[in-house]
């Protein structure tokens, strides 16, 4: 990357060890019926070293956990090994299962703090839609002039019709997910 913010490191570093333990993992996960010791080593490694080097790196590292299951379910043929099934709960799902019950425990701390604020949780969320078009427009669209990116003065958006452009913007988030889907 020739960007050295260093918000941008933690994305690539964790990226980085989000993709090398993925390719890891799939690397094992190919090998389960010819070598179930050896795959079980490799996808071991791939969620027990990376995952929590990634999740060092930038919290968003635990992604990994998701693109393993992703992967499992749409790359890879079913296997009945009752070991396996055992090996993803415990790898897989436990992780994610940890993090949703600290989200649940902690929710109110990400619904205050908005104390000194002119938005509250809800709003931010509404205002997310009109925020990730533009990113998109940016990207497929590249002009000179323009806010970088420090550009924070989004209007914020009280309801879905307030200001007009963020039901415009959730339709076309939700439009873009269904046809992606």
């Amino acid at each position: 990357s020739n960007v050295s913010y260093i918000i941008q490191r933690m994305n690539l570093l964790s990226t980085t060890l989000e993709l090398s333990g993925l390719l890891l993992f799939m690397h094992g996960r190919e090998q389960i019926e010819r070598s179930p010791c050896r795959a079980l080593i490799l996808c071991s490694m791939a969620i027990g070293l990376f995952m929590p080097l990634a999740i060092l790196a930038k919290e968003n590292g635990l992604l990994l956990c998701v693109f393993a299951l992703l992967t499992e379910a749409f790359c890879f043929p079913h296997t009945n090994l009752k070991w396996w099934r055992n090996w993803k709960l415990l790898f897989l799902w436990a992780p994610l299962a940890a993090f949703l019950v600290y989200c649940i425990i902690v929710y109110h701390g990400f619904t205050t703090g908005f104390g000194t604020r002119n938005f509250n949780a809800w709003e931010r969320m509404l205002t997310q839609g009109p925020v990730l078009v533009d990113y998109l427009g940016k990207l497929l669209l590249p002009r000179l002039q323009g806010s970088g990116l420090y550009f924070d003065n989004f209007p914020v958006s009280r309801s879905l019709i307030n200001p007009l452009n963020t039901l415009f913007a959730w339709a076309l988030l939700l439009s873009l997910f269904a046809l992606c889907w």
